[in-house]
């Protein structure tokens, strides 16, 4: 009940208007953004901005766990990962594999990425409008993370993090990295160096333009 109060349709509207407002009020303020991204790795801002990563990647594992649980799936353990050295919370959400409807585990894995646009766009909301200060940097720091950490890595189907795994499922082709690594392979030997294909190479058309894809 918690899960479906919390991403009812009602609150997806609502999620969509915040997000494009955010939108709105970072192209406006465009200028001021790029200026302020100067100072984002100074000395000074490391420890702020770390506490804005741990949060981000704080409410996005929460929020994969609260959608594992609500299809059924349990979290067997909470806890905190290194990171490139830095120290991050994780939760294991390997019963989700188990889930025999590919919408669940693809709800499951866009839980996270979900949450952290919700996040930013608050964020970005927030770090518009308040005057300079803690908690314009803090709001800062927050869109920041939110944004290099989704749009440059999770969302990115070509790297194995969550937008990988829901690709995956919505096509229904497991190990879709492996398929795409035969897929160009088969590729290569036979467009560039005119080797005949193998016939244990073929797949099925659509498998074979979503792994050349």
């Amino acid at each position: 009940m918690f899960f479906t109060a919390l991403w009812g349709w009602p609150l997806w509207i609502l999620a969509c208007l915040i997000f494009i407002w955010a939108v709105l009020e970072f192209v406006l303020a465009g200028p001021r953004v790029w200026t302020q991204a100067q100072d984002i790795l100074q000395l000074g801002n490391l420890l702020p901005l770390y506490a804005a990563i741990f949060v981000n990647h704080l409410l996005h594992e929460m929020a994969h766990a609260i959608a594992c649980k609500h299809f059924g799936g349990q979290v067997r353990t909470m806890g905190v990962m290194l990171l490139l050295f830095t120290p991050l919370p994780y939760v294991d959400l390997s019963s989700s594999w188990t889930f025999r409807d590919r919408l669940q585990r693809a709800w499951v894995s866009s839980a996270g990425m979900a949450t952290d646009l919700i996040v930013g766009a608050v964020a970005t909301i927030t770090w518009a409008y308040s005057p300079p200060g803690m908690v314009n940097e803090l709001a800062y720091n927050l869109m920041f993370s939110t944004a290099v950490y989704t749009f440059i890595f999770n969302i990115n189907p070509l790297m194995r993090f969550d937008g990988y795994y829901v690709l995956s499922d919505l096509l229904g082709i497991p190990n879709l990295h492996e398929l795409a690594k035969r897929e160009f392979n088969r590729w290569w030997r036979s467009a560039v160096l005119g080797r005949p294909e193998d016939p244990q190479d073929a797949h099925s058309s659509g498998k074979r333009k979503w792994g050349l894809s």
